[in-house]
């Protein structure tokens, strides 16, 4: 957590200096602003639907193996994959903003955040 709030800080500190120093944004620093939001937004909804979804499962489901055992398994599967985006994005934020960094020092601002996010999709996916 204190090495996403020294991101956050960083790019705070960036984007008011180059604010200061020209008219337009740098793009590279959008950007990275754009990633650190939709990371944490994706984090924030995760933990929103962990903290709803115990009031919607009902205190009599069965225990026992049944004809659904399979739907149980998914269930299981889904709510695992939602805790880990809840645990896991915020703390891997920095790894996505350096991973857009070294990116954007190989190719073109757009195709860095485009290969960035496609770097974050398949770790979501894993």
């Amino acid at each position: 957590m204190l090495s996403l709030l020294k991101a956050l800080r960083a790019f705070i500190a960036a984007s008011a200096h180059a604010a200061r120093d020209t008219a337009q944004p740098d793009p590279l620093l959008v950007q990275r602003g754009i990633i650190l939001v939709l990371v944490l937004m994706l984090a924030g909804a995760a933990w929103a639907v962990l903290v709803w979804a115990p009031g919607q499962v009902g205190i009599d489901m069965p225990t026992t193996m049944s004809t659904t055992t399979g739907l149980h398994a998914m269930l299981f599967l889904a709510t695992w994959v939602v805790m880990m985006v809840a645990m896991m994005f915020p703390t891997t934020a920095p790894m996505f903003l350096v991973f857009h960094k070294v990116q954007a020092a190989k190719y073109q601002p757009d195709d860095a955040f485009a290969f960035t996010w496609l770097f974050v999709t398949p770790y979501l996916l894993v």
